[in-house]
Formats: C-alpha cells, sequence, structure tokens
C-alpha cells in the first residue's frame, strides 16, 4: 500500500512538475505570439498609411496638372470668341476643334465637353449627338463647380 502511495504521490509529482514547467512556457509562447501578430498588424497598418499617403499625393498633383489645362483651354481667345453671351454656340466647328485638341493633349482624357451655366451641354468630344442640349445639372460635376462659384460666362 505504501508503495502505491509513493507511485501515486510521484506521479501526482510528475504532473505538478510538468504543469509548472510547461505552463508558463506555454504562456511564454502565448504573450510572444500575441505580441509579434499586434507589431505585424501596427507595421502593415503604417506601410498602408504610407501608401494611402503617397497615393493621395499623385492624385493631387495630376489633378492640379489637369485643372492648369483645363483652365488654359477655358482662356484661349479663339475659343471664348466661338462662344456668344447669349447662350448659342456661334462657331461650332472652333469649338469642336477645340474639345478635340484638349482631349489628346494628355493621356488619359476621355472625354471633353462644354456646357452652359445653366447645365445644358453645348458640345462633347467624342460626339455624342444625342446628349447635346440636355441639361446635366444633377450631374455631380456640374454640383461642384455651382458650389466653387467658379462658372464661367455662358
Amino acid at each position: 500500500m505504501i508503495a502505491r502511495l509513493n507511485t501515486i504521490s510521484r506521479s501526482r509529482l510528475r504532473v505538478v512538475f510538468a504543469v509548472l514547467t510547461l505552463g508558463p512556457l506555454a504562456l511564454l509562447a502565448y504573450f510572444s505570439l500575441s505580441i509579434s501578430t499586434d507589431v505585424l498588424r501596427d507595421r502593415e497598418k503604417a506601410s498602408l498609411q504610407a501608401e494611402a499617403d503617397l497615393s493621395a499625393a499623385y492624385i493631387e498633383r495630376e489633378m492640379a496638372g489637369l485643372r492648369e489645362i483645363v483652365e488654359s483651354y477655358a482662356h484661349r481667345p479663339t475659343l471664348v470668341d466661338s462662344l456668344t453671351h447669349d447662350g448659342r454656340a456661334r462657331d461650332m466647328a472652333s469649338i469642336r476643334l477645340h474639345l478635340s485638341q484638349l482631349q489628346r493633349v494628355r493621356r488619359g482624357i476621355g472625354t471633353t465637353f462644354i456646357a452652359r451655366n445653366n447645365g445644358r451641354l453645348i458640345d462633347i468630344v467624342p460626339p455624342t449627338p444625342a446628349i447635346v442640349g440636355r441639361d446635366f445639372r444633377f450631374r455631380d460635376w456640374y454640383r461642384g463647380v455651382r458650389a466653387s462659384g467658379r462658372l464661367g460666362g455662358l
């Protein structure tokens, strides 16, 4: 019986020793993985934020360049002369020429158009006769221009 108790005590002692030895190792492994995961997550967030910042800066520069090009075309004397202040186009061939040139001046410009202050489309390149003369006041581009207060003279 005593021998059996010694065997049971030794077994319990081994279990206690195993728990006391492996328990801290398991906790150490858990916390190491947890901390490593947090560090990697933070690095990834920082990397994504840096990429987003670079992308935003690139898009801002591209938009500024595009705005300069469009404004230079909007102030071309021959284009301005082709438009009258009574809301009707005087020289549609000249307007179409300027819109075509603007479309080709920079890669990525797929469509160019000119509209009146009231949102009515005067002309568009590539030509889309079905929408010329239609009212586009509901479009975001019109609302944005209207809100900025930068409407031209038509």
